[in-house]
């Protein structure tokens, strides 16, 4: 037996007697449960995107079989089903969605799949119990966040994922009206969480440990809800939320393919993450104004310099003149930072002019 571990080919030999070596049977590697998801899942994305549902929903129930507790399949099922008019059935599929603590509750309301389905009673139940799951899982982390879905919004195929802090005195609703049009722009899910410390009869981060619990937990239950693409997270903060961006990508170096923190002092030249390998491949785009602190724009040039030592791709960008504040044309400065940190990934509106000012370097 001559075995690929590669996984290209598997193949049986016979050594006969005279020596000579004959190939009885060749095969392909097994396909993996993982693997037959993925491929389960970009089929009906594509089914359903054609319109052809009686296929998408042969391959849906196909996905459940195969992925019995996964709540976006039931979710998915229940979809296609409500479009061919099965609301029963749907209804059903859509209920174990729910238990199983996989469904978002604004996604129920907006998804068009399920405008049959809108005036049923048991319809808003549902999307009442998905409301207390959410409640519940942030009452259990200590953390609360928003989430906000761009217009066009296809919960069959990875989607980017944005999370953004906001700095102290700051609110998870401002820091969602700043990023909405560059989540938009890239069909991103945008995650803001809030902090819990009052601050300016507004919200701040009690330190790195809460800030940390209520980013991993918002993005961990908004994977559980959503198919994210893995290669396009991000996370990113202004000022206090910056800081707590460096923290936390050293605190949890491989939570986020990247960062962006934004007129954010950084505090951690200690950090043990940058002796190791961690930190290689994370992509950086740190942005702060001119005339910020002294401060704050002498830490960012540290940390940039060693993140970079350290493995990460990092692009410190300085506008001239500004201070403790967003520069100039903010939805362009966001485009133009994730166009840096997902340099692959498409977007409707890809910025071609920049804010005066705009330097990229150390």
């Amino acid at each position: 037996m001559v075995a690929s571990r590669g996984g290209s080919l598997v193949m049986t030999l016979l050594v006969c007697a005279a020596g000579a070596v004959h190939i009885i049977a060749a095969e392909p590697p097994a396909e993996t449960k993982r693997q037959r998801i993925e491929k389960l899942t970009d089929e009906i994305a594509k089914l359903h995107a054609a319109g052809k549902l009686e296929p998408a929903l042969k391959k849906a129930e196909e996905l459940v079989k195969t992925s019995p507790r996964d709540g976006r399949a039931h979710y998915g099922l229940a979809g296609l089903l409500s479009r061919l008019g099965r609301a029963d059935d749907a209804l059903t599929a859509l209920e174990r969605a729910v238990k199983l603590h996989d469904v978002h509750p604004e996604l129920m309301r907006r998804d068009d799949d399920f405008q049959s389905l809108r005036d049923r009673p048991r319809f808003a139940e549902l999307v009442a119990a998905a409301e207390a799951d959410l409640r519940r899982q942030q009452g259990q982390a200590k953390a609360v966040w928003t989430v906000t879905l761009p217009r066009e919004f296809d919960p069959w195929r990875p989607a980017p994922l944005i999370v953004a802090l906001h700095g102290y005195g700051g609110r998870a609703d401002a820091m969602a009206k700043l990023w909405t049009a560059a989540a938009e722009s890239y069909g991103a899910i945008l995650v803001t969480p809030e902090g819990q410390v009052a601050a300016q009869n507004a919200h701040a981060w009690g330190g790195a440990g809460e800030a940390q619990r209520s980013v991993l937990s918002a993005a961990g239950d908004t994977r559980r809800r959503f198919r994210i693409d893995p290669k396009r997270t991000v996370l990113t903060g202004f000022s206090q939320g910056g800081t707590m961006t460096w923290e936390i990508a050293l605190s949890t170096p491989r939570s986020f393919a990247a960062i962006i923190p934004i007129a954010g002092p950084f505090n951690s030249q200690a950090s043990e993450t940058f002796k190791s390998n961690k930190l290689v491949g994370l992509r950086v785009c740190a942005i702060v104004g001119g005339a910020d602190r002294n401060e704050t724009v002498s830490s960012m040039r540290l940390a940039s310099s060693m993140f970079e030592r350290a493995g990460a791709k990092v692009d410190l960008r300085l506008f001239k003149g500004v201070g403790h504040d967003m520069p100039p044309e903010p939805d362009l400065v966001l485009l133009d930072a994730l166009a840096f940190v997902w340099p692959s990934a498409e977007t409707k509106d890809t910025p071609t002019t920049f804010p005066t000012g705009h330097r990229r370097g150390p």
